[in-house]
């Protein structure tokens, strides 16, 4: 999977954890084991700090690489960056879309 595709998983857990949950993103990524497929969604596929992981049971917060920036937020504001690669820097809108960011990897 590549960064995008990764960030994209990320936007649909996103949506769907807030359709079961009056709207609202969830506090942290992790709480979305159920939505998401794999850990390895979590990890940049570039992050080389450490090897992949293999299931939810060796998984923790510190090796998520992306940024989580809508803590609680929802998908109302489609410009809103839900998510950031620090490596990449591409950005996930809370709408699910994936893009590649300009300049600091706050704006499109």
């Amino acid at each position: 999977m590549s960064n995008s595709d990764n960030l994209k998983n990320i936007g649909l857990a996103l949506r769907t954890w807030a359709i079961a949950h009056q709207g609202a993103f969830p506090m942290d990524l992790l709480s979305m084991t159920d939505e998401l497929r794999s850990p390895k969604t979590l990890v940049c596929p570039a992050d080389t700090r450490q090897p992949p992981p293999s299931d939810w049971s060796t998984f923790n917060a510190a090796r998520i690489t992306y940024d989580y920036l809508s803590p609680g937020g929802s998908e109302t504001d489609p410009t809103c960056v839900a998510a950031r690669c620090p490596i990449h820097r591409n950005l996930l809108l809370s709408d699910g879309s994936a893009h590649m960011s300009q300049g600091d990897g706050t704006n499109l």
